[in-house]
């Protein structure tokens, strides 16, 4: 006779999921609906860190679905969900890599390499230059976490 193997899950796993299930009912109660995306916050937080090649992936799969806000103020424009989800993920990156460095001298003497860092340098001289600082900054800022990411 054969024994079935049933696989339940941990107990704070369930316990995680109906957290997860129930604060935005919550916060819907008390009149609060913006803080009912805490919990989806949470869980991408979760899925950059343990996941980083797929959350890169699901950035590029999110691309054909984002807004253009066009102005934000200042004569800003933003993509939404897109850029946000990027700037969180340099951030990510940043900070995982001044814990654990991992950059050697070769890497960084590779051509490719070089050339972008000088492209981003003459970006940067010439976006301090510009009449339009702000717009020209943001633009040099968002060059950094495309290259950030995907480089």
């Amino acid at each position: 006779m054969s024994r079935l193997s049933v696989n339940i899950a941990p107990f704070w796993v369930i316990i995680v999921g109906v957290i997860s299930a129930l604060l935005p009912v919550l916060f819907f109660a008390i009149d609060l609906p913006l803080l009912s995306l805490f919990p989806l916050g949470l869980w991408m937080v979760w899925f950059a860190i343990s996941y980083p090649l797929y959350f890169v992936l699901f950035i590029s799969a999110l691309v054909p679905l984002s807004i253009q806000i066009d102005d934000i103020g200042g004569g800003l424009g933003l993509t939404l969900p897109t850029e946000p989800l990027m700037i969180f993920f340099l951030g990510l990156l940043i900070v995982r890599f001044m814990l654990h460095p991992q950059l050697t001298i070769s890497f960084i003497k590779q051509p490719i390499v070089v050339f972008s860092l000088l492209y981003l340098t003459w970006y940067l001289i010439t976006s301090l230059t510009s009449t339009m600082i702000e717009t020209s900054i943001k633009s040099f800022i968002a060059r950094c976490w495309f290259a950030g990411i995907f480089f």
